[in-house]
C-alpha cells in the first residue's frame, strides 16, 4: 500500500474509534494526516472509498489468521488453532471496535458496505464448515449451521468484552466450545 493512503488509514483509524464514522469528516481526517484535502481526494474519491479500504484491512487480519487455523489436520491441531481464533479475533479492543463501527456504516445504509460485509461473513461461514468438517461437507446445511454458531459466538463474545472486558473468560468460553464441537 502506498505510504500516502496508510497515512490517511491511521489518521482515520484514531478518529473513527474517537468520534465515529458520521462524526468524522474529510477534512478531519486530512488535518490528523497532516495533509491537504485535495491530497486526501487524490488517493481516495469519498470518504466511502475510504471505508472499503479499512473494512479490507481489517478483515484481510483475520483471513490470514483463519487460513492459518485451517491448515490444521488433526483434531488436537484444530482445538489449539480454534482457541488461537477466539484469542486472536477478540483480544484487540481497537479493531473490535472498529469492526463494529463498519458494521454500523453498513446497517445504516450503505449498500455496498452491506454487500461487503455479506459476501465476507458467507466466506467465512464456508470456511469454519470446511474447517471442521471437511472440504466435502463444508455445504450441507447442517455443518453451515455449526459454522454460523462459531461466528455468532465471536462476534457476541467480541461484543461483550468491549462492554464489560471483564465479563467473559475466552479460554474458559473456546473450552466449552471444543467440547461442543469434539467431545
Amino acid at each position: 500500500m502506498k505510504k500516502g493512503k496508510q497515512k490517511i488509514i491511521d489518521a482515520a483509524f484514531n478518529l473513527i474509534l474517537q468520534k465515529g464514522i458520521k462524526e468524522t469528516s474529510v477534512r478531519d481526517i486530512a488535518k490528523a494526516a497532516v495533509i491537504s484535502v485535495g491530497t486526501f481526494t487524490y488517493h481516495y474519491p469519498s470518504k466511502e472509498e475510504l471505508l472499503f479500504d479499512i473494512f479490507e484491512m481489517t478483515t484481510e487480519k483475520q483471513d490470514l489468521l483463519l487460513q492459518e487455523a485451517f491448515k490444521c489436520n488433526t483434531l488436537e491441531e484444530k482445538k489449539v488453532a480454534l482457541e488461537n481464533v477466539f484469542q486472536q479475533m477478540t483480544s484487540s479492543e481497537y479493531f473490535m471496535k472498529l469492526d463494529y463501527y463498519l458494521m454500523g456504516e453498513a446497517f445504516s445504509g450503505n449498500t455496498i458496505m452491506l454487500k461487503k460485509m455479506k459476501e465476507k461473513y458467507h466466506l467465512w461461514r464456508i470456511q469454519f464448515a470446511e474447517y471442521l468438517y471437511g472440504e466435502i461437507k463444508a455445504q450441507d446445511k447442517e455443518h453451515l449451521l455449526s459454522a454460523s454458531l462459531l461466528l455468532a459466538i465471536i462476534d457476541g463474545i467480541a461484543l461483550q468484552l468491549l462492554l464489560d472486558e471483564t465479563s467473559v473468560e475466552v479460554s474458559l468460553v473456546v473450552h466449552k466450545v471444543i467440547v461442543m464441537l469434539y467431545d
